[in-house]
């Protein structure tokens, strides 16, 4: 409908700028050490709502075993295809100069056992975010394919994050897909009819609510929900603020453009504020200039999109 055409454009608006603070995050600065931990919540809670939108979209039109079949398929292909093709692209550069000019110890061989079992660190870090994402995709399919009632579904997707109280093993960023996995739950109920909507929220409530005790109950390290959760949801609010109102103001195939090319700024991002941090100490001669003058990071900001654009398009 025109309605949710509407929407769409909104939530690109919304995409690009969750991408601008993310990029933004990933530029050092010794002024939010402090609370960076605060913000790495707040940048991925925000994103993971966001493709909850947009995979509770999707999923409302899958009326069968065999149309979740290819709706998985195709988005194992959407997210797997670029991460195997970028890592082997930057696995190459790394082998060849980046792991001197890194310093990195790690034997040739860890990246590609990093690759087998979804767990990125040496190269092209940032792609945790989307094997995460991929997971979740998975976890969300297969409830809504085995639980019909739509309620039931919901109470159950609440009590996800308590799969952390198992030893899992942590493959394919599953830790983090568990605990991230409530934000992706909230974002697809965005485009759900305001008649059913109020019901399957309180699904969802009292699944979180369930959870939250278990955590409780077992006295588990990690805290559920925090005070970076609150954080990561005012944050999302001022995003969405910001993007009703810039959504007149931009050609809608430039938000097009940006937001299909999210995963060409996650690979090159870390790449490009490397190069800029090793090019500012040497024409200042000052180490980790960057890091000390927050002031450049809008600077860098600026060549990561002015660079990665011509890639994206």
């Amino acid at each position: 409908t025109s309605s949710n055409s509407q929407r769409l454009l909104w939530l690109d608006m919304a995409n690009v700028l969750a991408m601008v603070g993310v990029v933004l995050f990933h530029i050092p600065s010794n002024v939010e050490l402090s609370f960076r931990e605060d913000e790495f919540v707040a940048v991925n809670e925000c994103f993971f709502l966001m493709s909850g939108v947009s995979l509770g979209l999707i999923l409302q039109k899958v009326n069968n075993f065999v149309e979740l079949f290819t709706f998985l398929n195709k988005r194992i292909v959407r997210l797997g295809v670029p991460t195997v093709v970028f890592f082997v692209l930057f696995y190459f550069l790394w082998l060849i100069a980046g792991r001197e000019l890194a310093g990195d110890k790690e034997a040739w061989y860890v990246p590609l056992e990093e690759l087998v079992t979804g767990k990125l660190h040496t190269v092209i870090a940032p792609y945790w975010f989307v094997i995460c994402l991929l997971t979740m995709n998975i976890i969300f399919s297969v409830a809504h394919g085995l639980l019909p009632d739509k309620r039931v579904m919901f109470l159950v997707l609440g009590c996800v994050p308590a799969l952390n109280l198992l030893p899992l093993p942590d493959v394919f960023e599953l830790h983090y897909a568990l605990k991230f996995f409530p934000y992706m739950v909230l974002g697809s109920l965005f485009f759900i009819s305001e008649k059913g909507r109020a019901n399957l929220c309180l699904s969802f409530v009292a699944g979180c609510a369930c959870c939250y005790i278990l955590y409780k109950v077992v006295n588990a390290d990690e805290e559920l929900f925090g005070w970076s959760n609150a954080y990561g949801l005012v944050y999302t609010l001022v995003i969405l603020v910001l993007s009703k109102i810039l959504e007149k103001l931009t050609c809608s195939r430039i938000l097009s453009l940006l937001r299909s090319g999210a995963l060409v700024l996650l690979a090159t991002q870390n790449y490009i504020i490397g190069f800029a941090r090793i090019v500012l100490d040497r024409l200042t001669h000052q180490d980790d200039f960057l890091v000390n003058h927050i002031v450049f990071k809008p600077l860098v900001l600026l060549a990561v999109y002015a660079i990665t654009l011509p890639l994206i398009w």
